[in-house]
């Protein structure tokens, strides 16, 4: 059976494309956008235009570290001290401790460091009554650990 419906059958009205799943009719549609009186069809040579609007972030990637830290501005990026981060370790090729260390204003003293290697996976982290300025990563150990931070 055909997947299309005609509309006012009796009177040879417009063709409506659909899909039959189990005798029920599904219109299919095409996603346009543009301004009033005027459609400009998605595909791949005119993507959908999206606005973000969620908070803005910043992304730091740390990689072969080697026994040695890595300082991530997050003032500096977001134009603004952070509130809430995200970090995750993507490798850990052997002993590594990796340690992470929070600076509350630029000059001021890091945060008691804490440990950070078992966090394979991500984990999301909510700063009561703080702001970052930058944060300092280390490895303890020469060999290749690597990770991802998201501050927003």
């Amino acid at each position: 059976m055909a997947d299309d419906i005609t509309l006012n059958g009796g009177s040879g009205g417009s063709t409506v494309a659909t899909d039959e799943i189990s005798s029920r009719h599904f219109q299919k549609n095409k996603l346009a956008f543009g301004a009033d009186g005027t459609a400009t069809d998605v595909e791949t040579a005119a993507r959908l235009p999206v606005v973000d609007t969620s908070a803005a972030g910043t992304v730091f990637v740390g990689t072969n570290l080697n026994n040695s830290a890595n300082t991530h501005d997050v003032n500096t990026a977001l134009s603004a001290n952070g509130s809430k981060l995200c970090f995750w370790v993507t490798a850990n090729a052997g002993s590594a401790v990796l340690t992470m260390e929070l600076l509350q204003s630029d000059g001021g003293s890091y945060l008691t460091a804490f440990d950070v290697t078992d966090f394979v996976g991500g984990y999301s982290l909510t700063l009561e009554g703080i702001t970052l300025d930058s944060v300092r990563i280390t490895e303890t150990a020469t060999v290749n650990a690597s990770y991802v931070l998201v501050v927003w």
